[in-house]
């Protein structure tokens, strides 16, 4: 029973629903199913939905606004209906009109938020490997073997791209110590990225997986970067002993680059360029032994560096498969019992040699310097 020359309404709305994830900002406005009708007949009005939603709902009270559904669950947004002939006077019995003053009817919606529904999905990619000694930049790019599948074998639209930073560390989904070159044996890591419009709809039990979100998926991708094998080095130390060594002067002799080669198991030259006398280089500092004792040498020094001494100078190669620091970690060691060779064999045939200071050396120097040695003997 109503009220004379009130008449009885109700509110039809559309039903809302969303999915977890979503943000606010794609829930439906309003459309011609938000009605009032009476006597079942539509009453003129407009409909708009407020553009907050709200987490909680009690006693005519919204709380908690949101931007995103976090969670499933019920949320609520604001209807306003306005009456065009706001003369009339209607009544509710729904509980959520929550007012009705002024020919405008405020109904509050709820907003059904479900988990979305996933399919169980894997993730392809091609296994990558390096040297040690190798650059990071020199990686593959992403290729056609970078996909994901679905548990029947149907792949999944992606656009898919490798992070240009690689890792040494990674744990607990966490990746720390990035790196420019691979200094050592062992995994390192980078991060290989899909874009997928419906990614939401997809599960992964691989733990390289370590987000899946806003339609991006974030994989891990491990790089197993071991030692070069099959390589040997050929040097042949350039006989100086004709050489006229002037501290404040040049010699030609001892910048030419004839006789010295760096070669692989096959016998092809490892250094970088396309001649087998190119990419070698010399210190241009000098030394001379005292007492057993390397110093730096200068003009006063001069009168100890007399034909026909020997003098040996460091030569360094430029390897493309970075041979030197794998000597070196092989040779390592046994450095300071080589150092302790090099000053009994000068000591034995007492020369006077112009070398790097002894701890300075690398362990292939200190070798290459035996092996000079061992030829005088």
């Amino acid at each position: 029973v109503t009220a004379p020359g009130v008449t009885a309404a109700t509110v039809k709305v559309d039903t809302v629903t969303s999915t977890v994830g979503s943000a606010v900002s794609t829930l439906p406005a309003t459309n011609k199913n938000y009605t009032l009708t009476a006597d079942g007949k539509n009453i003129a009005a407009e409909a708009s939905a407020g553009t907050t939603v709200y987490k909680s709902y009690s006693a005519g009270q919204l709380s908690d606004p949101v931007t995103s559904f976090d969670t499933a669950g019920t949320y609520y947004r604001v209807i306003t209906f306005k009456v065009v002939n706001d003369s009339d006077q209607y009544t509710f019995t729904d509980p959520n009109v929550i007012s009705n003053k002024d020919g405008i009817i405020t109904y509050i919606q709820a907003i059904n938020v479900t988990a979305p529904e996933v399919t169980a999905a894997t993730v392809k990619v091609d296994k990558v490997t390096s040297t040690v000694g190798n650059l990071v930049s020199t990686l593959p790019a992403t290729n056609e073997k970078y996909t994901l599948k679905t548990a029947d074998g149907k792949t999944i639209k992606a656009e898919v791209s490798a992070g240009i930073t690689v890792y040494k560390n990674y744990d607990a989904g966490k990746l720390s110590d990035p790196i420019t070159s691979f200094d050592t044996a062992g995994t390192y890591y980078r991060v290989i990225t899909f874009k997928a419009a419906d990614a939401d709809k997809y599960s992964f039990t691989d733990r390289n997986v370590i987000s899946n979100k806003d339609g991006v998926i974030t994989y891990i991708q491990p790089i197993s970067v071991g030692q070069e094998s099959g390589v040997k080095v050929s040097q042949a130390v350039t006989d100086t002993k004709n050489v006229k060594v002037d501290v404040d002067g040049e010699d030609s002799s001892l910048s030419s680059k004839a006789g010295y080669s760096l070669t692989d198991a096959d016998g092809n030259s490892l250094i970088d360029a396309p001649t087998a006398v190119a990419g070698i280089s010399f210190s241009p500092e000098y030394y001379i032994m005292k007492d057993n004792t390397l110093k730096p040498a200068d003009s006063s020094d001069a009168h100890a560096i007399q034909s026909p001494k020997r003098v040996l100078i460091t030569v360094g190669l430029s390897s493309r498969f970075q041979l030197i620091q794998l000597l070196t970690m092989t040779l390592a060691p046994l450095r300071e019992k080589l150092i302790r060779l090099i000053v009994r064999l000068v000591s034995f045939k007492k020369l006077m040699l112009q070398l790097i200071l002894l701890r300075q050396l690398s362990t292939v120097q200190v070798l290459v310097t035996i092996l000079h040695l061992m030829q005088l003997v």
